[in-house]
Order: C-alpha cells, then structure tokens, then sequence
C-alpha cells in the first residue's frame, strides 16, 4: 500500500515522529514511518527507497540531532531526486548543517519549538490532494504550532 507521507526523523526525536504520525493518520492521511512499516527480514535500504518513491510528500522531524544525521541527509537527497515535496518541521533552534542548506535554503523555516500541532493535517492534505506535477527539485514548506 501506497502512504500519503512518508516521514523522516532521527531516533533520538522518535516519540516526536510518532506523535505526528499518529495525528496525521489520526485525520486520515496514511503515512509511512520506520520501523513500523518494515517488514521482517525486509533490506532496510530498500524499504526506505521503496516509500520514498510511493508517497507524495516527506516530513521531516528536524532537530540538532537530525542535523547531523548522514541517514536523514541521506532521505532528504532521495526526496529531492524523486521530486517530493519536503515539510520540514524545526524542534530545535540550531543551524542548518550545509547538506541541508544545500537542499532546504530556499525555504521559509518556522519554528515548533513546542511541538507540531494546528495545520499538520491541512498542510498534508493540501499537498496530497494536488496531482503530482514534476518539479525542477523538491518544494518545501513548513508545519507550524
């Protein structure tokens, strides 16, 4: 099955991550989230591959542990290859590393300091509802408290 959004974050922000999963699905919009939707013996690279390609946007749980993250950096790279829209949503007031500046310097960056709430699941479904359209690289736009 296909997921809407896929989402990106670093282990150490995993409670965050999982609390916007569930209020995105929680407002019927399907995301896919490791390792739950991992299958047994599944190649881990692989399986992030494969959302990647399926889903329409990516959030990405941004914080000073994601920012030094290879592994985040490494989805970012995907998302924008495979031309998805990047939500980032900043918890932690620290500076972008230069692989995301490369990737998401163009973007207004709000801040969540306590927490994504209120237009999560508008911001979702605005996105997703829109037909795919290819796009010189990823857009990015922000969720905010």
């Amino acid at each position: 099955m296909a997921h809407e959004v896929f989402i990106s974050y670093s282990t150490t922000d995993k409670a965050v991550a999982d609390r916007v999963c569930v209020y995105l699905e929680e407002q019927g919009i399907s995301c896919w989230i490791a390792p739950r939707d991992i299958f047994g013996g599944q190649d881990f690279g692989a399986a992030i591959t494969e959302a990647m390609q399926a889903c329409r946007i990516v959030v990405l749980i941004f914080s000073a542990s994601a920012n030094i993250s290879k592994q985040i950096v490494r989805e970012i790279k995907l998302a924008v290859d495979h031309e998805k829209t990047v939500v980032p949503i900043r918890l932690d007031k620290v500076p972008m590393a230069d692989t995301f500046a490369y990737f998401l310097s163009a973007v207004q960056w709000l801040e969540a300091m306590d927490g994504p709430r209120g237009r999560a699941s508008a911001t979702a479904r605005q996105h997703t509802a829109q037909p795919s359209q290819p796009a010189a690289g990823a857009s990015c736009i922000y969720l905010c408290s």
